[in-house]
């Protein structure tokens, strides 16, 4: 790859690394295999960037490579990880208290209980900060699908909270 062609995937790739790196490390479940994650992403990207057509599609490439990859992951070793103290301090803020950061994993721990692509929404939308449109581009299908699955993945997961859950949920959809 020549020089010219990094620095134009620098350029594109610098504005979407947090909300991608976020993004690998919640589904991945862990700080060490959602950083193997977000690099294998980059690197079978960084292969394949000049084969790109459209470069601004650059997000929604590299979530779609990020989902890929992680579903090949997963298909091989079936593996669940919990979250440690510090992850969550990283993924939620600092000044979480204790109580909350356990009410979190219960959370996560539900969520990850979701179908896979209900679950992929919800953590693309609210984790990642994902617009609906960017969100299609990732997953396919319609935008009226991944709304619903918005909705649905919603409903399904209030429904398995408990009200002291539902209350963290909802302070931490505010973050």
């Amino acid at each position: 790859m020549r020089d010219t062609e990094r620095q134009e995937f620098i350029k594109y790739y610098e504005p979407i690394h947090s909300s991608l790196d976020r993004y690998c490390r919640v589904i991945s479940g862990n700080k060490m295999d959602g950083e193997d994650l977000l690099h294998d992403t980059v690197l079978t990207t960084l292969n394949s960037f000049s084969k790109l057509e459209n470069k601004q599609a650059l997000l929604s490439y590299m979530f779609s490579v990020a989902s890929r990859i992680h579903f090949k992951r997963t298909r091989r070793k079936k593996f669940y990880s919990e979250w440690d103290s510090e992850e969550l301090e990283q993924f939620l803020g600092n000044g979480v208290d204790l109580d909350r950061q356990l009410e979190f994993q219960m959370i996560y721990e539900k969520m990850m209980t979701l179908p896979d692509r209900m679950k992929e929404t919800l953590i693309l939308y609210y984790v990642s900060d994902l617009k609906m449109e960017e969100i299609h581009q990732v997953q396919g299908g319609s935008l009226s699908g991944v709304k619903l699955r918005l909705k649905r993945g919603k409903e399904k997961l209030l429904k398995m909270l408990t009200d002291k859950e539902k209350s963290t949920l909802i302070y931490m959809l505010s973050l």
